[in-house]
């Protein structure tokens, strides 16, 4: 079952390449991914009913779409193993000043690709002609 109530095109695609890779590394660890399977076939439902409403700019921009997933697919999978280092990063109470750098940087990278995460899931709203769509994909600072 999905968790979005409504979800933009880009969410959806979003959420799907982020399943991709709960079921590879969770099969590669040997743990069960029935639910994320069972959410990815519910999504991939939603995908075709949408895909048949809105066909003629799915053909029409289908390149562009192809590319911004594997793209998020890819930036997902950064966010992903920087996440990993940054849980594997020894916890210190007084960090040296090459342990703070590393922490910093891994936090900055996850930052940044999280900032390409969102202008991607924008990107694909936009190709299916839905640039103010409610996605909560919007991110507030400070």
């Amino acid at each position: 079952m999905t968790m979005l109530l409504n979800p933009s095109p880009g969410e959806i695609f979003d959420r799907m390449t982020i399943l991709r890779l709960k079921i590879a590394f969770g099969t590669v660890k040997g743990r069960t991914t029935k639910a994320w399977e069972d959410e990815q076939a519910e999504l991939s439902k939603l995908i075709k009913v949408a895909s048949i409403e809105i066909a003629n700019i799915f053909e029409r921009v289908k390149e562009q779409i192809d590319d911004k997933v594997e793209e998020l697919y890819g930036t997902n999978l950064i966010i992903w193993k920087l996440e990993d280092k940054l849980r594997a990063l020894p916890e210190c109470d007084i960090c040296t000043t090459a342990e703070l750098e590393d922490i910093a940087k891994t936090a900055k990278g996850i930052a940044k690709a999280n900032d390409r995460r969102m202008e991607l899931v924008r990107d694909l709203n936009n190709l299916f002609n839905q640039p103010n769509s409610a996605t909560g994909a919007v991110k507030i600072y400070g």
